[in-house]
């Protein structure tokens, strides 16, 4: 399952801001969603000024259901739990 995470490559730039922006995410919100304190980090990654790390790209991607392969699913029966990762 961690090799579904770990083989999305670091996005460029445009792809940073194409899938926020389909997202329909402030730079703000993105980054809120990926653990950032801050929107300039995030700002940054869209400038290209900083590098995403692949880790971030795909927590990003899962969150906001643009994952090529995983999506997130609430546990059955458990609606204290956290969503779930299955495979596409």
């Amino acid at each position: 399952m961690l090799d579904y995470l770990t083989d999305i490559p670091e996005p460029a730039p445009h792809e940073i801001v194409g899938a926020r922006q389909a997202s329909g995410l402030t730079q703000a919100q993105a980054a809120q969603i990926v653990g950032l304190s801050a929107q300039p980090r995030w700002a940054e990654y869209e400038a290209g000024r900083k590098r995403m790390p692949a880790s971030r790209w795909a927590l990003f991607l899962l969150m906001t259901e643009q994952h090529p392969r995983l999506r997130l699913v609430r546990r059955r029966g458990n609606d204290q739990a956290g969503p779930s990762i299955l495979a596409a």
